[in-house]
This record gives structure tokens, sequence and C-alpha cells, in this order.
């Protein structure tokens, strides 16, 4: 609630216009916004069109969950960052669960804190970029696997579903999102090969939920742009660093780019 006061308060004095990257995302949230705004959701023309709006690698999912915004505030470019308040929301409280579930409340409570006061996060929550809503997805897909993993909170079935979707969730928000999550992944790969070879039944077919409702869900869009979006990641590698300070992705500076960054990012306060 306090990020909340203190966003709001920032985005309604805010009065510039959106700079490049946001005024592409904006733009793109409008048009995801209208095909919503006139839905045929029985009509396949209407669902290629919904995908086709976003045909590289950044994913309609964003945007998608941006339009309620709109259909509540209106259509502008306050509104727009205002919608980063419900991925804020999701990324304190699977922060805060994940935390208490690893050791105890407390840990939970501080690891949310530290978040709420990052620099790097709002940053985040005062623009329109889609790297708060991929951080807060991933956040709650690492929650949801681990009480799959560990067998709390929920029935294994129930985490095994939730996980599956936030999997899918997170490739329609960036495809490359998927490589932080090569842990858990690697961990319940592994693990399904050791049920399948004990004949574990009921972990077999919650293995399967986790594998491929990720793909059911993400296969409607990826299968339409399959081709722009390798093609734009590829470029995306290369130019993330590049777009920074001017360094090229391959040389040692560039390498060391984020990671020297880290004070800045992380804070002061809590360093």
């Amino acid at each position: 609630l306090s990020c909340l006061l203190v966003d709001s308060i920032w985005i309604f004095s805010h009065q510039l216009p959106p700079a490049w990257d946001q005024g592409d995302h904006l733009g793109t949230a409008f048009d995801i916004n209208f095909i919503i705004n006139h839905p045929h959701i029985f009509n396949s023309q209407w669902w290629a069109e919904l995908w086709s709006m976003t045909p590289s690698y950044r994913g309609p999912f964003t945007y998608i969950l941006t339009a309620p915004i709109f259909m509540v505030f209106g259509e502008s470019y306050k509104s727009a960052i205002l919608s980063n308040q419900l991925f804020n929301a999701l990324l304190l409280i699977a922060t805060y669960l994940t935390g208490r579930l690893v050791h105890q409340r407390s840990y939970g409570l501080w690891a949310a804190f530290f978040c709420a006061i990052s620099p790097a996060f709002l940053n985040q929550r005062t623009d329109y970029l889609i790297d708060l809503s991929l951080t807060s997805i991933i956040t709650a897909t690492w929650f949801f696997i681990s009480i799959w993993r560990f067998n709390k909170y929920l029935s294994t079935w129930i985490s095994s579903i939730l996980g599956g979707l936030f999997i899918g969730l997170v490739i329609l928000t960036k495809p490359t999102g998927i490589i932080y999550l090569w842990i858990p992944i690697s961990i319940l790969l592994v693990e399904f090969i050791i049920n399948l070879y004990n004949r574990r039944l009921n972990l077999i077919i919650q293995g399967l939920f986790l594998i491929f409702t990720p793909v059911l869900i993400s296969f409607p869009w990826i299968s339409q742009n399959w081709l722009t979006i390798l093609t734009s990641i590829n470029k995306a590698r290369r130019w993330g660093v590049l777009y920074q300070e001017g360094l090229e992705a391959n040389s040692f500076s560039g390498w060391l780019y984020y990671p020297s960054i880290i004070p800045k990012l992380i804070g002061v306060i809590v360093f």
C-alpha cells in the first residue's frame, strides 16, 4: 500500500511524454486494448490479429494485463505506468511467500521490504516497460514450483497446474525469461525421469502438467510468430549492453557491465 501511494503521487505528477522504448510499448498496449475492447473470441481471425500485435520477443501478456487499467482510468501513459502496481503486488506477495517457505516469516517480510525500497524496482514501477512484469511472474513461478517440490501450502495437483501456468506466462511475457528458471526446470526434469523409472503415477502426471501446460498456453502466440521471435531474440542479445553504455556485448567490459551496477540496482541502504 505504501508503494501504491508513493508511486501514484509520482505518476499523477508526471508530465513528460514517453521515451522511445516506452512509446513503443505504449503503442502496442493501445493496439491490444483496442482489440480486446472489440472481442470475437470464437473467431480465429480475431485471435490471429491479437497475437500479431507482438511479433517480437516481447510477448503480449504485459499489454493484455494493462487493458483492464485502461478500461478504468482511460488510455494514457499514466494509466499504463499505473498497471505496474498489479505486477508489483504479485512480486511482493510471491517474494514474501517464497521467503516464508524457504525459512520463516521474518525472512519473507525482509525480502519483500528490500524489493519495495530497491532503486531498480522503483525505477521500473514508475516506467512502462516489461521488465517488472517479467520479474514478478518469474518470482511467482519460482514460488509455485517450490511449493510443488516441497509439498506445502497447496496440494501438489494444484501447485503443478499453477507452476505450469506461470511458466507459460513467463514465455508469453518474454521467452528469454526462461533462462532465469533453468535451476528449477533442471531439477524438475531430473525428478520427472526418476519418477518415470520408479513408476510413481501421480507424480508423473503432475510432471506432465508442469511440462505441457506452458506449451498449451504459449503455443498459439509462438506458432504464429516463431520466426520473428527467434530473430529478434538474437538481435536483443547483442543490443542489451550496447544500448546502455555503448559497450559490445561480447567484450570483457560488456560482461562486467551488469555485475558492476549491482550496488546501484539494490541500493546503498540495503548494502
